[in-house]
């Protein structure tokens, strides 16, 4: 079987790249679908090679290691047996009555244990859900695309044909489609790919549009909502039109509608154009349920209060008091405060099985790393791990070689069919940072809905722990920066915090479980051990950090007499003295401070005297607590 067989049969079909010693063959670092990425950027668009067409890329070995096939027109069935598919594909097939049985060609996947995809024509303009919560292990695919067989898998295994033969692929049985179809949605083709339209979303766009324009385009309106809706969307012209003086009554609209054909070229993207001409904006959920946010049924939205009580389960820790499986979380601070490093060691102890600082952990955890950075600093500091844990397996944590837009719940959805691929389903995912794996705009509620869904996926999909590492804001160091819908969205939100030289972990938000007392850490300065680590030029070893613990963090209910003096003395400095921009390094660079010998003069007219060993202890309480804070000579309030 080849990729001509499948162009013959009226797919369309794109190369895939290959790998080499596992590493996918595209040269992009970090890639992580060998196999199974496509050539072409443009693979939604793909077109009807022709012979010249197709002979070209096979001189240039694009097909080589085997071939992607679009689903559009089609619906494939894709059991997975690692996840419960053949379970599910039975069971599927004893509520259908045997349908699935009757297929007429079957391919085996190269992912083995009877993983296997179903081909079946789909009925257009029909809407179908990609998974069912009956089914689990099964993805319905009707969008996106597949690997063809006679190709390469990672594992070595190749895809091939069990049963049947392209020609002979027959209609979805109708009991199928009613188990899949999806509710008040239309199936429409919009840029070259298939997305689901509510009839909701036209009505919104038409509220972009006058029905008194030009009856040309009044038409052309008519002609995208026939296409979309599969000639069912009359009433949503009519009721559109009926708004204008031009409206004629419903038998010219009958009469019109009824005169539509397919005319190439007046998709939905018309009605598109003109609602974004007029000020509209495509939602999120604008998108083929591939990668769209699943939509509620009737079926199991609400329950009674004796069954949600039966569901309630003990909370499963991933650390103790910290990270609960399931569950988004955020960990930020301001920049040199050590976030990464938390969230680094937090990796290490889960995927050594060694409690953290007297949180324990769930024993050999799998860690996936994303990173925004390169691989040198984060190899420098795992150095510094293993010698601070020393004979510590670690060998379940996985790192991403290049950061990924979480803002694209697509290229989402990829990683985690990669994951899944991979058989490494992690108990922990860390994205670190926010800024470095989304391309849009942190202060934007909009762009971080986005990144959400995406969360969410991971989570949902994988039954993960999601952490964000993220900075804190400019001006207000306790909390993180950007829109204030990320902590909103947070199960737990963690700050890390500069006190003098030591560092601060504290919990500022936490939905399901009391946060337990501050820790205090500083930076322990270590040189690396091996010859990897040896600094020639220098000639000496190169060194870096790890967190040392200092124990819990003593917190003051209230403030004493002696402390608010302290207190109120640098405040009436900072009004007659302050000046920003006067710390050159970031850390206090946007704050109002004040100089030593400035605080001094104020410091003697609140009684108190700058020399004292008891107004020392006081400025360090402050200090530690985060109630104030220094850079070198300059001082301020947080």
């Amino acid at each position: 079987m080849s990729h001509r067989n499948y162009q013959d049969a009226g797919f369309k079909v794109f190369g895939l790249y290959g790998a080499t010693n596992g590493v996918c063959d595209c040269e992009t670092v970090g890639c992580t679908a060998p196999f199974k990425h496509p050539i072409s950027k443009g693979w939604q668009n793909t077109p009807e090679w022709d012979d010249d067409q197709l002979s070209t890329m096979e001189m240039a070995g694009q097909f080589s290691t085997g071939f992607g096939v679009l689903c559009n027109g089609y619906l494939v069935v894709d059991i997975d047996a690692r996840n419960g598919g053949i379970d599910s594909w039975l069971k599927l097939d004893h509520d259908l009555q045997g349908a699935l049985m009757s297929c007429n060609f079957i391919v085996k996947t190269g992912s083995g244990g009877d993983s296997r995809h179903l081909y079946f024509k789909a009925p257009e303009g029909v809407s179908l859900t990609t998974k069912h919560n009956n089914y689990p292990g099964i993805d319905f695919k009707s969008t996106g695309y597949v690997v063809g067989a006679g190709s390469m898998h990672l594992s070595g295994a190749i895809y091939e044909i069990l049963s049947g033969s392209l020609e002979e692929i027959a209609e979805a049985p109708l009991n199928l489609i009613d188990i899949l179809r999806r509710k008040d949605l239309h199936r429409a083709e919009y840029n070259g790919r298939q997305v689901d339209i509510a009839d909701n979303d036209i009505n919104t766009m038409l509220a972009y549009v006058n029905p008194d324009i030009d009856r040309d385009t009044w038409c052309k309106v008519g002609m995208a909502i026939h296409e979309a809706t599969n000639g069912e969307g009359l009433e949503l012209w009519d009721l559109w039109s009926a708004k204008g003086e031009k409206y004629r009554g419903v038998n010219d609209i009958r009469k019109t509608w009824e005169s539509f054909g397919k005319k190439e070229g007046i998709t939905i993207g018309t009605l598109v154009f003109l609602a974004e001409a007029n000020g509209w904006q495509q939602p999120v959920t604008f998108l083929s349920d591939e990668f769209a946010v699943k939509h509620w049924t009737s079926e199991g939205m609400f329950v009674d209060i004796e069954d949600l009580m039966s569901d309630i389960s003990k909370p499963d820790w991933l650390i103790k008091g910290i990270l609960e499986r399931g569950s988004m979380n955020l960990l930020f601070g301001e920049s040199g405060a050590g976030k990464s490093l938390f969230a680094m060691d937090w990796a290490f102890c889960l995927g050594a099985g060694i409690p953290w600082h007297n949180h324990k952990v769930k024993k050999k955890c799998k860690v996936l790393y994303i990173l925004g950075e390169g691989f040198r600093g984060v190899t420098m500091r795992f150095q510094a791990l293993n010698q601070k844990y020393p004979d510590a397996d670690v060998s379940n944590i996985k790192f991403s070689r290049r950061s990924i837009n979480l803002l694209d719940p697509k290229a989402s959805e990829q990683v985690i069919e990669i994951i899944k691929d991979l058989d490494f389903i992690p108990d922990l995912i860390i994205c670190d940072t926010l800024n470095r794996n989304m391309v849009g705009d942190e202060n934007s509620t909009e762009d971080m809905g986005r990144f959400f869904i995406s969360s969410e996926l991971f989570i949902k999909e994988l039954n993960s722990t999601f952490l964000t590492v993220h900075h804190s804001g400019h001006a207000d160091k306790g909390r993180s920066r950007g829109s204030s819908a990320i902590k909103a969205a947070m199960d737990a939100e963690f700050c890390v915090a500069k006190n003098g030289e030591g560092i601060t972990f504290s919990c500022t938000k936490s939905k399901d479980f009391s946060a337990d007392s501050d820790m205090k850490f500083n930076l322990h300065q270590v040189e690396l051990e091996g010859e990897m680590f040896f600094d020639e030029d220098d000639n000496k070893q190169i060194t870096s950090v790890y967190l040392n613990y200092n124990g819990e963090s003593k917190k003051l209910n209230e403030l004493n007499p002696n402390h608010q003096k302290v207190l109120d003395s640098l405040e009436s400095c900072l009004k007659t003295h302050g000046k920003i921009g006067f710390v050159l390094s970031e850390i206090g660079e946007d704050e109002m401070t004040v100089s030593w010998k400035e605080w001094a003069l104020f410091i003697d007219d609140c009684h108190t005297t700058k020399n004292n060993d008891r107004f020392r202890g006081y400025k360090k309480d402050l200090l530690n607590q985060g109630i104030i804070a220094n850079n070198g000579d300059r001082w301020w309030i947080k």
